[in-house]
């Protein structure tokens, strides 16, 4: 392995137990190795630290604080990062096979991109979920389990700790129309659980949606684009 890692995967874990020894499995299956695995715990309750000690070789560096929420052990992470592209999941998800972050690895081309995002699979649904970067400005439409971001990123951004679901999008939002350079591709990473904290509390992400398009945009702007996205949602439910 090089000095540095190429990829630097970060993963904010809280009472992790019934998932975590099958995501450890996962990502120690990798074919790609110059990544470090970067595991930011909260302080469980659980089993949870007795099972990262039983994967000390995997677990590259282990950060415990005292926060509950996801995005400030997401912020700790970034800080302690070596990589050159950082990548974020949770402990209830995983990659798609042994040959994902090999296969993505061949995409992360700093010279021309800044964050590059492809497929995701839901779980237990098994949709597809494909980058639509032309919507982004509108709807969350880069999967955050899909998405590679330089370290540059985070020079400029970070994740708004006061949001409980949907900071990576207001993250990814900003530097969409900030005009960061996005590569979309077509391979599938991961397999994403829709069981999680945001699966389990949709109106809670969909209120943050719509006060991200507010102090983004404007309250007028905002106001006017939460109303689309309003009309889209009620469309699609009646289908």
């Amino acid at each position: 392995m090089n000095s540095k890692p190429i990829i630097s995967v970060i993963v904010a874990v809280l009472n992790g137990e019934k998932t975590l020894d099958y995501f450890l499995q996962n990502i120690r299956s990798q074919d790609f190795k110059n990544f470090e695995l970067i595991i930011v715990e909260g302080g469980s309750s659980d089993q949870t630290q007795a099972i990262l000690a039983e994967y000390a070789t995997v677990v590259t560096q282990l950060k415990t604080i005292s926060a509950i929420k996801m995005y400030p052990k997401l912020n700790e992470g970034i800080k302690t990062a070596q990589g050159e592209w950082l990548y974020f999941m949770g402990c209830d998800d995983y990659f798609i096979d042994p040959s994902a972050l090999q296969r993505v690895a061949g995409h992360l081309d700093a010279q021309q991109y800044d964050y590059v995002s492809g497929c995701v699979v839901q779980v237990p649904s098994q949709k597809l979920f494909k980058p639509r970067p032309y919507r982004q400005w509108l709807v969350h439409s880069l999967h955050h389990q899909g998405t590679f971001y330089h370290r540059r990123v985070f020079e400029a951004f970070q994740y708004n700790e006061n949001l409980h679901i949907a900071a990576d999008y207001e993250l990814t939002l900003r530097i969409f129309l900030k005009r960061y350079r996005l590569k979309t591709i077509t391979e599938t990473i991961a397999c994403f659980s829709e069981t999680g904290t945001s699966g389990n509390n949709p109106q809670v992400a969909w209120a943050e949606c719509a006060d991200i398009r507010l102090r983004v945009y404007g309250k007028s702007v905002g106001a006017l684009l939460n109303l689309v996205v309003s009309s889209i949602l009620k469309i699609k439910a009646a289908i």
